[in-house]
This record gives C-alpha cells, sequence and structure tokens, in this order.
C-alpha cells in the first residue's frame, strides 16, 4: 500500500456513502395484526386475509406524496392520516389537506380507506360532496365514491381496483417530472428563454421562461 491513510480515508467516505444510501430505503414493516404496524413512516406491508394470502403495500415515497398509515391489516378498514404540511411563516399557521398515496397488490379487492383526521384539515368544508381521485397510469384520471362523516371528521375512500397498483390524491398531482418536461420542451422554442432565478427549500431550481 502506497498510502495507507487515503485508502483509510477512503474506506471512511465509502461507508459514510453507503450509510447514507441505506438510510434512505423505506422500510416494510409486516403485520398479521390489527396493531401489528407502527404509525408514521411513509411505507406500509401487511398480509391481509383473503382466497389467497396477499400482501398490501401502501407507499407515499415519491415525489409529491402524503400519507401516514396508521393500520392497513384489514382492507375494508384501512386507518390513514393525512400528515401536515410544513410550517408556513407567511400564514403563520401549518395547512393540511392534500394526500396522495400509492396501494399495490389491490387487484378485486373492495378498499375502504378511513382517512381519519379529514376533520381536522385547513378546510374541512371542502369535503361534503368531494369525490377523491384515483389512477392507474398517472395519466388517465377518474373519481372514486367517497364520504365525509361530519360527526367523526372521517374521509371515507371505497374502490375495488381493476389493476394490481392504483394512486389515490386530493386531485390529480402535477408532478416534477411533468414541471421539467414542460420547461425542455418550451426551452427550445423560438424566442423562449430558460433561466434559473432561485431554489425552493428542498434545494430545487425556480425555473423562469421568458
Amino acid at each position: 500500500l502506497r498510502n495507507p491513510h487515503a485508502l483509510a480515508r477512503s474506506m471512511r467516505s465509502i461507508k459514510a456513502l453507503t450509510a447514507r444510501r441505506v438510510s434512505r430505503i423505506p422500510v416494510a414493516v409486516m403485520a398479521a395484526s390489527a396493531n401489528g404496524l407502527a404509525s408514521g413512516a411513509p411505507y406500509r406491508e401487511a398480509t391481509v386475509s383473503s382466497k389467497t394470502d396477499r400482501k398490501l403495500h401502501i407507499s407515499s415515497n415519491y415525489d409529491s406524496g402524503n400519507i401516514q398509515v396508521v393500520d392497513c391489516s384489514d382492507p375494508s378498514n384501512i386507518r390513514l392520516r393525512i400528515k401536515p404540511d410544513p410550517y408556513c411563516k407567511h400564514d403563520n399557521s401549518v395547512h393540511m389537506q392534500w394526500f396522495n398515496y400509492r396501494m399495490s397488490g389491490v387487484r378485486g379487492m373492495p378498499l375502504v380507506m378511513v382517512l381519519e383526521n379529514a376533520g381536522q384539515a385547513s378546510f374541512p368544508t371542502a369535503w361534503p360532496g368531494y369525490q377523491a381521485c384515483a389512477s392507474y397510469d398517472l395519466e388517465h384520471w377518474f373519481r372514486v365514491p367517497t364520504s365525509y362523516d361530519t360527526s367523526r371528521g372521517h374521509l371515507v375512500l371505497r374502490h375495488t381496483p381493476e389493476r394490481d397498483s392504483v394512486q389515490y390524491a386530493f386531485f390529480a398531482p402535477y408532478t416534477l417530472d411533468r414541471h421539467d418536461r414542460l420547461v425542455r420542451s418550451m426551452q427550445v422554442q423560438p424566442g423562449v428563454q430558460h433561466l434559473v432565478v432561485g431554489h425552493s427549500l428542498e434545494g430545487r431550481d425556480l425555473d423562469m421562461l421568458v
């Protein structure tokens, strides 16, 4: 070894990088009872009872994803909570209305999803008459039967998916990928200039087309 100290530094850097990457991997928790899931993490896995045991997955670990899983061991009573947005200094408040999550392994499975804290949302008066959005391919969105229990503050979604995976959201999300594709397609148009005028709180570029 020509430089053992440099090798040691390199090994420490590799270990630190590996630890950071591993920490970003969502942890799947398997449950066999109604209380088998710890709440708060963005990803859940549970074995549910059916003619053949299938694993039901709920995930929000993607762009604009937002949900907290309380219990998903019973597909006829999936208990969820909307996670609040970060504190808004301008409004001096914490907003909470947006939800967006994906369910997998649910083809032909009658689902009843209860958002237990919907009554605490920023605009609870928006729930009566509201119908949640759903999509199999993120291009074509449709509404699913949704009801609001005013007395309990519960928003209830009912749906039997026709595909293995389905995504539910407050409304059809405008993803970062779609934004990037728009910017790239517009900047090649005659007379268009693309500028980066700043960065978001997450460090993402703030694009401006002129």
